[in-house]
C-alpha cells in the first residue's frame, strides 16, 4: 500500500463522504499530515491505514450503541405493553361489575313496573266497585227494595 490517494479516492473506496474523510485528516497527527500537490491532498499509505481505521472503529462504536438502543427501546416497549395488558385487565374488571350492576338495575326497574301494574289494577278496583256503589246509592229505596240481585 505504497500508494499515495486522493481524499475523493478514499471516501469512494470507504463508501463515506469527502467531509466525513476532511475530518478525520483534521484529526490526524502532524506526521501524517498529507500534501497538496496541484490543489488537491494527497494521502500516504500510513495516513490512508489511519483513516480507514478512524472510519471503521466509529461504525463499529455505532452499531454497538444502536444495539443498546434498539434493546432499551424494546425494554421499554416490553415494559409498556406490560402496563397496556394490566391496564386492559383491570378495564375488563370494571366492565363486567358495571354489567353486572345494570342487570341489577334492570331486575328493580322489572320488579317496580309489576309493583305499579298491580297498584293500578287495585285502583282499578277500587274505583269499579265505588261506581257501582255510588250507582246504587243513587237509585231509590223502592229500586233498591224491588230490584235486587240475589
Amino acid at each position: 500500500m505504497n500508494q499515495e490517494k486522493t481524499i475523493s479516492e478514499l471516501a469512494k473506496e470507504l463508501g463515506v463522504s469527502r467531509q466525513a474523510i476532511y475530518k478525520r485528516v483534521n484529526q490526524l497527527p502532524s506526521t501524517l499530515t498529507p500534501k497538496k500537490v496541484d490543489k488537491v491532498y494527497k494521502l500516504n499509505a500510513d495516513a490512508v491505514e489511519f483513516i480507514t481505521k478512524s472510519v471503521n472503529q466509529p461504525d463499529n462504536q455505532n452499531d454497538n450503541e444502536n444495539d443498546n438502543q434498539v434493546v432499551k427501546e424494546v425494554d421499554r416497549l416490553t415494559e409498556q405493553n406490560k402496563e397496556l395488558k394490566a391496564e386492559k385487565e383491570q378495564l375488563h374488571k370494571h366492565l363486567i361489575a358495571k354489567d353486572e350492576q345494570l342487570a341489577g338495575m334492570q331486575k328493580l326497574l322489572d320488579q317496580q313496573q309489576q309493583l305499579l301494574l298491580k297498584e293500578q289494577q287495585k285502583n282499578q278496583l277500587f274505583l269499579e266497585e265505588a261506581k257501582t256503589e255510588s250507582e246504587s246509592e243513587n237509585k231509590g229505596f223502592f229500586n233498591r227494595l224491588f230490584n235486587r240481585k240475589s
